[in-house]
């Protein structure tokens, strides 16, 4: 998987985090702690919000059997971090209609959980807190999501789940604001990675880094004025 010509994997999901959120990532890399979970998101669209053309996953710090050094191992998937276009037309609930409508969550790094029992008994992963999200809900049939016309708020219920719909194709009343995988082995995948993780550090608390594509994108190309830094390193 690729956006503009870029493989999505664990260097390039670091890169990207590294530059915009360093906090945790730093952390896990100067200590190597291995193991470690770091859930993602790219939001690649929002025209069309029944497409699972966003990409979600996680990455984690592995020593290699081989080398020994430390890199990047990755969980990628396609889904979607915008709600279907069921629940923008008509929100889930009167709260979410009086709060300005469908909850987008905004890009950024939130604390989320794993759900004890998971969510309808599939795993599934919870925000620790309220986070930021965006409300906004189309005046007329077709409208496109437009940020600069959104509210900004939050919200305490925007899981991390997989999907329902049986059509690869689209998404139906998948997410009335979570951040929704398409492909429910590669979340099955990720809790035993979380698993793991709270095992080795007594801690059920991750980061999800939701990401833009513009950020995925510019934190992985080398501009003109970098090919006469001489301090640029090229992996």
């Amino acid at each position: 998987m690729n956006i503009e010509n870029i493989e999505i994997n664990g260097d390039t999901i670091s890169n990207a985090i590294r530059k915009y959120y360093p906090n945790y990532i730093n952390l896990v890399e100067s200590q190597q702690l291995f193991n470690y979970v770091l859930i993602f998101g790219i939001r690649v669209a929002t025209c069309d919000t029944g497409l699972p053309d966003d990409f979600l996953g996680a990455i984690r710090l592995e020593k290699s059997l081989v080398t020994g050094n430390p890199f990047w191992n990755y969980l990628l998937t396609n889904g979607t971090t915008d709600p279907s276009p069921e629940y923008l037309v008509k929100t889930i609930d009167k709260q979410a209609r009086l709060a300005g409508g469908t909850a987008w969550v905004r890009d950024g790094q939130h604390i989320y959980y794993k759900l004890s029992g998971g969510y309808k008994g599939y795993p599934a992963f919870a925000p620790k807190d309220k986070v930021e999200v965006y409300r906004w809900m189309p005046k007329s049939p077709g409208e496109k999501f437009d940020i600069s016309k959104a509210k900004l708020s939050t919200s305490i219920d925007c899981f991390i789940h997989r999907s329902w719909s049986p059509s690869s194709q689209r998404l139906s009343y998948d997410s009335a604001g979570c951040q929704v995988f398409r492909n429910n082995d590669l979340l099955i995948d990720l809790a035993k990675w979380a698993d793991l993780h709270i095992k080795m550090y007594k801690l059920n608390s991750f980061t999800y880094t939701l990401l833009t594509k513009d950020q995925f994108v510019k934190s992985n190309s080398i501009s003109y004025s970098d090919l006469f830094n001489p301090n640029l390193i090229i992996k």
